[in-house]
């Protein structure tokens, strides 16, 4: 009995510590998830007007989470401003599709996405801007978008009748076409 008593008492007395001696990162205030999924249709067809709305109840600067999404809305001109000065490092992180994550050989090393903006990620920009995206290097690797594009209309149109997720689909043929363009030159 005793110990079952000892093992109760851990995790309760570690939640206890947790929780009020820590205490809780303080967020935004914000809608709770009911009120969010009450206004979903009209976050979906009018966001602008949702999010108006959220933001005379819940002032200038609120939090609301949808799905695993935790989204920060600014809705005052001098918030946003503020908002950008104080935390542009922290929210300059791009989203990056599931998709990133399965194709091999972007874990650790991707020129052109990266989850974070640092030194290297501004120096491989500037090289990109230079010598990868400038005018001749794009009507030279045209026919790679075309031949890459050609390709994809034809994975779709042969899963005719199935859903196709087109995030995926297209991410990964961008990542591809970028890849192919690295490296291949017309003969």
């Amino acid at each position: 009995m005793a110990l079952f008593l000892l093992l109760l008492t851990i995790p309760l007395v570690s939640l206890f510590l947790k929780h009020f001696l820590f205490g809780v990162q303080r967020q935004p205030p914000g809608p709770n998830t009911f009120q969010v999924l009450g206004c979903l249709t009209q976050l979906v067809y009018e966001p602008h007007i949702a999010l108006q709305t959220l933001a005379k109840k819940h002032g200038p600067l609120f939090l609301f989470r949808l799905g695993d999404q935790l989204i920060v809305v600014a809705s005052s001109p001098d918030t946003a401003k503020e908002f950008c000065k104080t935390h542009d490092r922290v929210f300059s992180g791009r989203h990056l599709p599931s998709v990133y994550h399965n194709l091999p050989g972007t874990v650790d090393s991707s020129i052109v996405l990266s989850p974070e903006c640092g030194r290297s990620w501004k120096l491989l920009r500037s090289i990109g801007q230079n010598c990868i995206f400038s005018s001749k290097a794009m009507e030279t690797n045209a026919w790679i978008r075309k031949a890459k594009v050609t390709e994809m209309v034809s994975r779709i149109r042969a899963k005719e009748g199935e859903v196709v997720n087109l995030e995926d689909l297209m991410f990964a043929t961008g990542k591809y076409h970028l890849q192919r363009s690295y490296v291949e030159r017309p003969v």
